[in-house]
């Protein structure tokens, strides 16, 4: 069909796309890639095919009786691109958008900050709105925010919004689109209208900010505020090939999805033995404010994926292994789990399997733990010893160099 197949200088593979060019005359030229281009390349292809124009009528609130809303349109620039534009849309054709999205594998939240969050109480509030008052549906609801990549005016009331994006509203579509999916013509979604706000913006740091500003209901984390970084979605990518799920968006996730947070701590802990750190200051490690970010070097675009790999699998093991141990049973193992992930991570190169590891590890903290508390104090607790103190980790390397 045409398409290029990029690689770059692996002999053995290079004489397969030779005998494939040969078969296929198609394949137009091939290179080999490391897997930082490759993921950058797919990035690139992502962005390019995610180009969607949807034609919108605006609702007009002088031809509605009984309301006393009216057509609202702001353009910041008289003569010049409309960069913003409030008006209120049918219920019918936004959860129309959220279908074609679906259908053609497109995904209308993608520069949200945030995933679903499936707040069943609110989710039911807005069905008996639409069920019982769809008139007045707009009057009851904050609305939703668009970004777009422009806004053309093709009537009095129709529009052109380029690219639309909704960051803020994910509740509101997702749980219209659930109930009615199949039945777009429903009677009371197309006389229900919710007031949306769209701004055309092109800058991706731009959007993030007008995320934090709309998003109020939910306080929005540093590391929300990360999770449409392009090192994110290449790490998510490349964990996937791995059959590893990572959850760089907020979401209820499933127990063995991997979090943005979980991944930065674990990195934090293992590569850099700062479990403590990683376990005490969560916020900081998304933080860009400092003058030597840590995020930056959690999330190294150099870190090799099969260093990152091994960090999944010790961390999940640890957490799998503390929750097999009977609550009545378990000491210091839930406070102790970066340094217990860290402990593991460190003995890489011993030919034990995880569960030698894990004991070992385990046997060594618990030695640890009576030197401190004869150094410390008896009655210091748990949390103070993983979370605090930062000699916990220096007397267990100490200890672990020796095996």
């Amino acid at each position: 069909s045409g398409q290029v197949c990029t690689i770059d200088k692996h002999k053995p593979i290079i004489k397969i796309f030779e005998q494939l060019q040969s078969e296929y005359p198609s394949i137009i030229f091939y290179n080999l890639l490391d897997l930082k281009e490759l993921f950058s390349q797919s990035l690139k292809m992502k962005r390019s095919s995610n180009n969607y124009e949807w034609s919108i009528k605006i609702v007009n609130g002088r031809k509605n009786q009984g309301s006393t809303s009216d057509t609202i349109i702001i353009k910041e620039r008289s003569n010049g691109p409309i960069a913003s534009l409030l008006a209120r849309i049918n219920l019918s054709s936004i959860v129309q958008l959220q279908s074609e999205f679906v259908n053609s594998d497109r995904n209308l939240f993608d520069d949200n900050v945030r995933d679903f969050q499936k707040n069943k109480g609110l989710s039911k509030e807005i069905l008996l709105t639409v069920r019982n008052n769809p008139k007045d549906f707009y009057m009851f609801h904050n609305g939703l925010t668009f970004t777009c990549r422009e806004i053309i005016k093709i009537g009095s009331t129709k529009y052109t919004i380029k690219d639309p994006q909704i960051i803020n509203g994910c509740q509101t579509v997702n749980t219209l689109f659930d109930a009615y999916k199949n039945r777009l013509s429903d009677g009371n979604l197309k006389k229900s209208s919710i007031l949306c706000r769209f701004y055309a913006i092109n800058n991706a740091k731009k959007i993030e900010k007008v995320c934090e500003a709309n998003n109020t209901q939910v306080k929005i984390s540093l590391w929300d505020l990360r999770s449409n970084d392009d090192i994110q979605k290449i790490v998510e990518t490349a964990l996937k090939v791995k059959n590893i799920e990572y959850r760089r968006k907020k979401s209820n996730n499933k127990k063995d999805e991997i979090y943005i947070t979980d991944l930065a701590q674990w990195i934090f802990a293992c590569k850099f033995k700062k479990p403590a750190d990683a376990k005490n200051k969560k916020s900081e490690l998304f933080s860009l404010i400092n003058p030597n970010p840590p995020y930056y070097r959690i999330f190294d675009e150099h870190l090799k994926l099969k260093e990152l790999v091994r960090i999944c699998e010790v961390s999940q093991f640890v957490r799998k292994r503390i929750s097999r141990i009977p609550k009545k049973k378990r000491i210091f193992e839930k406070d102790a789990d970066l340094h217990l992930a860290a402990g593991i991570y460190y003995l890489e190169n011993k030919g034990w399997n995880l569960d030698r590891k894990f004991k070992k590890v385990r046997k060594i903290i618990s030695i640890v733990i009576k030197q401190l508390r004869k150094k410390e104090g008896k009655d210091i607790s748990y949390n103070r010893i993983f979370s605090k103190l930062n000699e916990t980790w220096g007397l267990m390397e100490n200890k672990l160099k020796k095996m």
